[in-house]
C-alpha cells in the first residue's frame, strides 16, 4: 500500500498530523552514533535488505515511531525497524519521516534493533523493554558492541513480546538467540551481530551474496578448464601410446596399417 493511501485512512478519521519531533531534534538526536554503532548498524539493515529482498518489507534505520496523535509525542526511534508484511514504493521511501501505528493498515515493526553506546546504555537496556511493550512490537533485540574491559558484559540481550507480556528472550550456551520473527539466530562477533539460519548458514547482504556468486563461478569456471586440461593431457599420452606401438610394431616388420 503506497504513503498516499495510508495517509489518505489517517485523514479520513482525523487531520494529518505535523509532528514536532520529525523536524525538531531529541535528546537521543543530539548525541549521535559512534562509529561502531554506524557500522554495525548499516551491515544489520543491508543483511534484512536481502534476507527480505523478495518480499520487500520496510527496513528503517532512525525512523520515529508514534502511537497518538498529539503533535509533540516524543517518539519512540529505534535503531532499526523491521516491518514485515510492510511494502513501499520507492517513490514514497523520501518523504518518509516518521511512522505513525495504527494497525491493521499502519502496523508497528515485527523487530526492532537498538545497538548500545555508553550514552544510551541505560535506556536502551532498562527503558526501552518495557516502552516498547504494548505498541505492537513482537520482538525487541538490544546488541553491545562496546569492549568489555574488567567488566563482563551480554553482547546480547532480547525480549519477546507476546498477549500483553513480556519475555526475556534467552540465549544458547554459545551466546546466540533465535529470532521468531526474523527465523534466524541472531549470533554475537565482537563488535559484529551476524545472523544465521537454523542450519548455522551465514544470512549475507547483497554484496556478499553476489560475490560468494562470483567466486562459485570462478570455481566452476576453473574446475571446467582444469578438466578439459585434463582431457587434453590423457587425448597426447593416448596418441604418444599409439604412436609408440605403431613404432613397435614397424620395427618388427608388422603391418601397422589401421593401427
Amino acid at each position: 500500500m503506497s504513503i498516499q493511501a495510508l495517509e489518505a485512512l489517517d485523514r479520513f478519521d482525523e487531520e494529518e498530523v505535523e509532528y514536532y519531533y520529525d523536524t525538531h531534534p531529541t535528546e537521543e538526536d543530539l548525541m549521535g552514533d559512534s562509529i561502531a554503532q554506524d557500522k554495525v548498524t548499516k551491515y544489520l539493515v543491508e543483511v534484512f535488505e536481502w534476507l527480505f529482498a523478495s518480499q520487500g518489507w520496510l527496513i528503517a534505520r532512525n525512523l520515529n515511531l508514534y502511537i497518538s496523535g498529539y503533535w509533540k509525542e516524543h517518539p519512540r526511534t529505534p535503531d532499526i525497524s523491521v516491518f514485515k508484511g510492510v511494502t513501499l514504493a520507492p517513490a514514497d521511501w523520501w518523504p518518509l519521516r516518521s511512522w505513525r501505528i495504527r494497525p491493521p493498515e499502519k502496523p508497528a515493526p515485527a523487530v526492532v534493533f537498538e545497538i548500545v553506546s555508553d550514552e544510551t546504555a541505560n535506556n536502551d537496556l532498562v527503558e526501552k523493554p518495557v516502552d516498547y511493550a504494548g505498541i505492537g512490537i513482537r520482538e525487541y533485540f538490544c546488541h553491545d558492541p562496546r569492549p568489555n574491559g574488567k567488566k563482563s558484559r551480554e553482547r546480547l540481550r532480547g525480549w519477546r513480546y507476546t498477549s500483553g507480556s513480556t519475555e526475556a528472550i534467552k540465549g544458547d550456551r554459545r551466546g546466540r538467540m533465535w529470532s521468531e520473527e526474523l527465523e534466524s539466530w541472531l549470533v554475537p562477533d565482537g563488535l559484529m551481530l551476524r545472523l544465521t539460519d537454523a542450519g548455522g548458514n551465514l544470512r549475507l547482504t547483497k554484496a556478499e551474496a553476489e560475490e560468494q556468486e562470483s567466486a562459485r563461478a570462478r570455481r566452476e569456471a576453473e574446475r571446467e578448464r582444469d578438466e578439459k586440461r585434463a582431457a587434453l593431457e590423457r587425448e597426447r599420452q593416448a596418441r604418444e601410446e599409439n604412436e609408440r606401438l605403431r613404432e613397435l610394431l614397424r620395427s618388427m616388420g608388422r603391418d601397422v596399417e589401421g593401427c
